[in-house]
């Protein structure tokens, strides 16, 4: 990749002075101790899991800009300082380059996504979805708030229109079976019960108890594997209530809302409340029992 122009001169050094404030601002303001915990405190923004994906996605843009558009590379890219690369807070992991997001051109992001990736295969008959799509739209607006930088107005407005074009023209591939939807296969209930019962029968409690609550919730594991007494209470007619701490789309947990979960008086098999007093009668905490008793 060629030498872009420095960020010490030239039309990048406005975005250079930008690209590096909140890290520098930590570094020469705040008491390393004290920006040690701001540091720690901004992680929960965004797991490290998706900063390392917008990130790879950016740099997977700025190849291709620089292969296919040269001279909007030199006018939209700056490369980074050693100082840049190193910052934890800019989170820029393995990328060498950056866009100066004030200069962004919509009209390349938008023939990157239509060019190289609207097919998945290289006979172009299965597209991409649009969530995989968006997602590279996603990591521009990462990249931009984590510098607290400026997108164009026209790169919102261009951008906005071309995602509603994309999910109509998903919807239609998905209507002719051309569209790759990385979805896993439903589970029957036959098969449910089967599996309940294979828990069972080898005395695998764990898994019995957390497959009837992923199963009655309606969840991702990831949802069901954090939950803890806290997240239970007495729900109405006999039921469990269960409110989960946050989930994947509200991370803040401002916006989840209660389940209820019954027992199953007819098969045992998949009852919460046996699995459930099963699986507390068996891992029940000898150090909570003594403090009880005191």
């Amino acid at each position: 990749m060629p030498a872009s122009r420095s960020r010490r001169g030239g039309a990048a050094s406005a975005s250079a002075a930008a690209q590096g404030v909140e890290g520098n601002v930590l570094a020469a303001v705040l008491d390393p101790e004290h920006a040690a915990e701001v540091r720690a405190t901004n992680q929960h923004e965004m797991d490290v899991k998706c900063q390392r994906g917008h990130r790879n996605r950016q740099i997977e843009m700025i190849k291709w800009i620089n292969e296919k558009y040269p001279e909007q590379f030199a006018h939209c890219v700056v490369e980074l300082t050693a100082e840049q690369k190193a910052d934890p807070d800019l989170k820029y992991f393995k990328a060498t380059h950056d866009f100066i997001y004030e200069k962004v051109n919509v009209n390349i992001i938008r023939a990157f996504l239509s060019a190289e990736k609207k097919y998945r295969d290289a006979t172009k008959t299965t597209q991409y979805s649009e969530v995989h799509i968006r997602k590279y739209h996603d990591a521009i607006k990462f990249g931009c708030r984590t510098i607290d930088a400026a997108l164009p107005q026209e790169y919102h407005t261009g951008m906005a229109k071309y995602l509603m074009s994309v999910k109509k023209e998903k919807k239609k591939a998905k209507e002719k079976g051309l569209l790759d939807e990385a979805e896993a296969d439903p589970i029957a209930f036959p098969l449910y019960k089967q599996i309940c019962q294979w828990f069972l029968e080898e005395d695998d409690m764990t898994s019995f108890v957390f497959t009837l609550f992923q199963w009655n919730c309606m969840a991702r594991s990831i949802n069901i594997d954090p939950l803890g007494f806290h997240n239970f209470s007495k729900g109405q007619e006999d039921s469990i209530e269960i409110l989960y701490g946050e989930t994947k789309m509200d991370k803040t947990g401002e916006n989840v809302m209660p389940k209820n979960i019954f027992g199953n008086p007819f098969d045992h098999r998949i009852c919460v409340f046996f699995a459930l007093g099963t699986y507390l009668c068996i891992n029940r905490d000898p150090s909570a029992e003594s403090r009880l008793r005191a």
